[in-house]
């Protein structure tokens, strides 16, 4: 009988013991600890992965750049040499435009003034011969009336 109530006895006190750990130990920090182990490892893994991809994506653009390069030189190159062409021509038009109007012009003077001469030459041929006959008419009177 000994046997049984200490038998009943210790497990009493088994009994006791198990519930009063139960009941101190507080299962919500437990699960609070466990989230933030949780959030901790997700953080890291979350940082690695963008870090990964952060570096590949930088690499890749590091790799781009001396063709990126290139693409720009020759896009600007190709926008010089369009822009000096363009330039070249209109200006070529421009002085092609000026030289017809400075003949036209000029061929207008020369018939302006040969027209000029032509009236003057004849204005001139006829003044001298009204003076040419006034004189012959002068010295025929002069004859004449002596």
């Amino acid at each position: 009988m000994r046997k049984k109530v200490i038998g009943v006895l210790l497990t009493c006190i088994l009994s006791l013991s198990i519930g009063m750990t139960f009941a101190l130990s507080n299962p919500g920090m437990k699960i609070l600890s466990w989230y933030e182990d949780q959030f901790q490892t997700q953080e890291k893994i979350l940082n690695n992965t963008t870090t990964q991809k952060l570096s590949s994506a930088l690499k890749k653009l590091h790799e781009q750049i001396p063709s990126m390069n290139q693409t720009i030189s020759k896009t600007l190159t190709n926008f010089q040499n369009t822009t000096l062409l363009e330039s070249k021509n209109s200006i070529k038009e421009h002085n092609d435009r000026y030289l017809t109007q400075l003949h036209t012009v000029t061929e207008e003077i020369e018939e302006q003034n040969a027209k000029e001469m032509a009236d003057y030459t004849e204005q001139k041929k006829q003044q001298e011969t009204e003076q040419i006959t006034q004189d012959v008419q002068d010295i025929l009177e002069d004859l004449l009336n002596k």
